[in-house]
């Protein structure tokens, strides 16, 4: 059994040095996009899985049970090392089309573009709208307590005033 696309929690296996190499020695150094010398200068490398795996099918036998897309995702024939720039370049792209793919199949989450622009249901007041809740929790009100703290301490330390006779 295989599924259209890999799961969303899934995590591809990293990529091992021979697999690197493999596919360095394979295109003679240079970057696949541009001829470019790979590794000299400034010019950082990349590789690059084409297909971009979230297009490939998943297979969630494979690797004994951890899953892999088909082709593997680590396949030297389906990697291809480029400058940092036009792998950049090339995921801007693969976003795009990633994007435009879910708004058309319904996967996006939430709400779809018509809906943002839809009227109010009713019983929506749109001059008042709802107060947000107050975040509770350690990450948003951790200021508040240590001034508290830094204040009860400094109650405590403080000396007693003395009067003068």
């Amino acid at each position: 059994m295989t599924l259209p696309r890999p799961p969303a929690g899934w995590k591809r296996p990293a990529m091992p040095k021979r697999v690197k190499a493999a596919v360095f020695v394979r295109q003679g150094g240079l970057c696949a996009d541009t001829g470019v010398k790979l590794g000299v200068g400034d010019d950082k490398f990349e590789y690059d899985h084409r297909p971009a795996l979230w297009e490939r099918e998943f297979d969630p036998d494979a690797r004994r049970g951890l899953g892999d897309t088909i082709p593997p995702a680590n396949d030297p024939d389906h990697i291809q090392a480029v400058v940092c720039r036009s792998h950049k370049a090339r995921s801007a792209k693969d976003t795009a089309r990633r994007s435009k793919e879910n708004r058309i199949t319904g996967a996006t989450r939430g709400r779809d573009k018509s809906d943002r622009f839809a009227p109010p249901a009713r019983g929506v007041d749109v001059l008042r709208p709802e107060k947000p809740k107050e975040k509770t929790g350690r990450r948003y009100d951790w200021p508040k307590r240590a001034l508290q703290s830094r204040n009860n301490l400094a109650r405590r330390t403080r000396p007693e005033p003395t009067k003068e006779i």
